[in-house]
């Protein structure tokens, strides 16, 4: 039993050099797969930041054309209006071309509130279509702002890795010693 207790001393020895130097190594492979991670998520990040942008200049410019196509509309439904007021008028004898003539005033100030209300559809509707730009270029400048944390993150987290395996490494070397001095004791040199 006393002959064993040197080569058991030995072995455990040699197996904790092992463990120190695959211990170190296993962790950097675990922090290694961990960046890989972290990059593509950071390029996914990326990604979705630019296609949030294009998405929302896409919107704005579907807004545009809504807009422009709903005053489009409006102009016509107002100067189709304008005109049914004036054959009613006609229709009626009075005479729209007096200044003084209550019809005339009334048709004026139909046409300048209509045109007021087109105007402010128009302004309305691209001052969202540029809101939409805005929040679009705020979102792909979040996101890249995100995804370069995560790369500045992966590259943390590969440095962890290499520490790891340098600590096992010189864990290993601290253990060296030992392992002699047990070899040693064992006769085994």
């Amino acid at each position: 039993m006393g002959a064993a207790l040197p080569i058991i001393s030995a072995i455990a020895s040699v197996a904790g050099v092992a463990g120190s130097l695959f211990g170190g190594f296993s962790e950097q492979d675990a922090y290694s797969d961990q960046a890989a991670a972290q990059r593509e998520a950071a390029d996914a990040q990326e990604r979705a930041a630019y296609e949030s942008e294009m998405l929302a200049d896409q919107n704005a410019r579907n807004l545009e054309s809504e807009t422009l196509e709903g005053v489009r509309r409006e102009d016509l439904a107002l100067e189709q209006e304008l005109g049914d007021q004036r054959a009613r008028a006609a229709a009626s004898g009075l005479s729209l071309e007096d200044d003084e003539d209550s019809m005339g005033k009334v048709i004026a100030a139909n046409r300048k509130e209509g045109q007021t209300q087109i105007d402010w559809m128009e302004t309305a509707g691209m001052n969202r279509a540029d809101i939409m730009r805005w929040e679009g270029d705020v979102g792909r400048k979040t996101g890249i702002s995100q995804a370069q944390f995560s790369r500045d993150m992966a590259r943390i987290t590969k440095k962890r890795g290499t520490t790891s395996a340098w600590g096992g490494l010189f864990n290993a070397a601290g253990k060296a010693p030992g392992v002699i001095s047990a070899g040693t004791d064992a006769n085994w040199w």
